[in-house]
């Protein structure tokens, strides 16, 4: 729903494995993904330090930011603000649950 809702509003979500064609598309020449590494999504799970503390930043981060993106994406699709409210709250704990073991592209 959120794809779709994005997309109706002219600005759709991209993946980023179609970054690169998206670019040569735009006339850029030579594209190369230069590093592609995973961040963990939160700090509950990972075994080393390193990487605990990438899971909180990344966490942190995208925690802020990932209410402000679904409501713009819904905005207009979704009549009652209180569902908007309740999903992005669904979303987000669902994304950042502790029981959640996963790794974001980067």
């Amino acid at each position: 729903m959120i794809h779709a809702a994005a997309a109706e509003r002219g600005a759709p979500l991209v993946e980023l494995d179609s970054l690169p064609a998206l670019l040569a598309a735009a006339g850029f020449v030579n594209v190369v993904v230069a590093h592609r590494g995973r961040w963990p999504s939160n700090s509950s799970w990972p075994e080393t330090d390193k990487e605990k503390e990438i899971g909180r930043w990344h966490g942190t981060n995208v925690g802020m930011g990932m209410p402000g993106f679904l409501r713009a994406a819904l905005k207009g699709k979704m009549n009652d603000e209180k569902d908007v409210e309740g999903l992005v709250r669904d979303v987000v704990a669902e994304v950042f649950g502790k029981e959640v073991r996963a790794y974001w592209p980067v």
